[in-house]
């Protein structure tokens, strides 16, 4: 029973055209084979729609149950399905990389070197190794070039020069080495990379990263690897972000960029994607708000069947169009969020319109969409905070007050609640505190303005628990808008 299972899901793993294959292979025995016919039909009963039982099979095949014959017919297809996986028109219907590919051949041919070598054939495998050689270290196949080269140093031992046979060691020796450093280079960005993405503070793994960069650093200096380089300044780019030196990350990125484009062994197409990607965020920090939608966009090209990743590179080009004022195209990126189907990432979605219907005007819009983005909600800080301060805003500038004072009071409930198990950021505090006195002073923009004048000097410094930062969840920056109410109060006065 668990044999027929274990064939039938081999079978639904084959593609359509291995699965023709496989037919058209059995095919070649059924004459002289009454085996061969009987696997042809066990194929076809087993990639039906119908589900059969072990009993009604052996029926259909034998016209009762025969369970030694079916077990050694199980058995055979078996063995015809790992054969046929290694044919090159099987592997060329299979969607897989170009270095998986050349992995899978070079395996092929050096097995099939190997077989002749026990053989004691000499003469015309040595250009086979040399091959297999070249492309092992192009693609940086490290277990296999390891296999080669003592391959080769078997095949030359008999009447090779000591020089020659020595020169062969010292590369074995090297590829070993290569080999050690390229596995546990994997493992360091792995374990790193896990780290990263299950902390929520930067300190919690920064000595870690530095670590693992350092390590890394040594193994890709030992052996130029481009893969190991691919790792290493990634891992870069993750420290200068977090250190703010945006520059320094650009430097890093484009550094992984052109490894790739230089390298069939590093290359593929989610890797370039995603360090485009990387770029147009990383130009976000450096106010270049139209380099990043150009390597946005072009990064979707690499994208096509990630409908997730697309809705991140729709987040970076969101930003970059709202920072750049340009709400007309922000809206537009925003229009395909009912095909979002992440939850969190859709509420994040209707927060952004909220903010982009603020900046054009639409208060009541504005409202509507903050409602809708309830999975906001359960970020407990920086999401909610200003969700509930963007609520404010929007009922300021409808000169909706009583709604005002509701929402104020709630929020300062709100702060004081979560802040007595988290650190809230002290900006927060300052902003409540301005609209608790502006409330307290009926709306005179201007005269709380004069009085709280050193909180908006704190909200415009660089001070860590003070600034503004972007990407950050205050995307209507508090005392910009703050000083727009000033400019107005101050048209109709004068």
């Amino acid at each position: 029973m668990n044999s027929l299972k274990s064939v039938k899901a081999l079978i639904q793993n084959l593609t359509k055209k291995e699965v023709n294959i496989l037919i058209s292979n059995l095919n070649q025995y059924v004459k002289n084979d009454a085996a061969g016919l009987k696997s042809i039909q066990l194929v076809k009963l087993l990639t039906e729609s119908n589900s059969y039982n072990f009993s009604e099979i052996q029926n259909f095949l034998y016209g009762k149950d025969n369970y030694n014959a079916f077990s050694k017919l199980i058995n055979r297809l078996k063995d015809k399905i790992f054969e046929i996986i290694l044919l090159d028109n099987s592997l060329k219907s299979n969607s897989f990389s170009e270095r998986n590919i050349i992995l899978i051949n070079l395996r092929k041919k050096l097995l099939q070197a190997d077989i002749f070598q026990l053989k004691g054939e000499r003469a015309n495998i040595g250009p086979v190794y040399t091959h297999i050689i070249k492309y092992a270290k192009k693609f940086e196949l490290y277990e296999v070039l390891v296999q080669a080269l003592n391959s080769l140093q078997r095949l030359q031992a008999i009447g090779t020069k000591s020089k020659k046979f020595k020169n062969i060691s010292a590369e074995i020796k090297y590829a070993e080495e290569c080999l050690i450093a390229f596995k546990e280079s994997f493992e360091i960005y792995k374990e790193i990379t896990n780290m990263i993405s299950n902390s929520i503070a930067f300190n919690e793994y920064s000595k870690s990263l530095i670590n693992s960069i350092d390590r890394m650093e040594n193994y890709f200096n030992k052996t130029h690897s481009s893969t190991i380089g691919f790792y290493l300044f990634t891992l870069k780019t993750e420290l200068y972000q977090n250190n703010e030196n945006y520059l320094a990350a650009n430097s890093s990125l484009d550094k992984v960029k052109n490894i790739l484009l230089k390298s069939e062994s590093a290359y593929t197409n989610n890797r370039y994607g995603t360090v485009l990607l990387n770029l147009a965020n990383n130009n976000i920090y450096l106010n270049d708000f139209d380099k990043g939608i150009k390597l946005a966009n072009e990064s979707k090209l690499y994208f096509k069947n990630l409908p997730l990743t697309l809705k991140i590179v729709d987040e970076i080009l969101f930003y970059c169009y709202f920072y750049k004022k340009d709400f007309k195209n922000s809206e537009m990126v925003l229009s395909n969020i009912k095909f979002v189907e992440d939850r969190s990432l859709k509420s994040k979605f209707e927060y952004f319109k909220a903010c982009n219907s603020f900046m054009t005007g639409k208060f009541e819009n504005s409202i509507s969409q903050l409602i809708n983005s309830l999975e906001i909600e359960k970020d407990k800080e920086g999401w909610n905070i200003n969700k509930r301060i963007l609520l404010i805003l929007n009922r300021i500038e409808l000169n909706d007050y009583e709604s005002v004072d509701l929402q104020i009071q709630n929020l300062e409930k709100f702060i004081k609640r979560i802040s007595k198990n988290k650190v809230i950021k002290l900006r927060f505090i300052i902003i409540l505190r301005i609209l608790s006195s502006l409330l307290r002073d009926n709306l005179d923009f201007e005269s709380v303005y004069s009085k709280k004048r050193k909180y908006f000097d704190l909200l415009s410094s660089n001070e860590a628990q003070f600034k503004w930062e972007i990407k950050s969840p205050e995307l209507i920056i508090f005392p910009n808008w703050f000083k727009t109410k000033l400019k107005i109060t101050n048209l109709v006065n004068n």
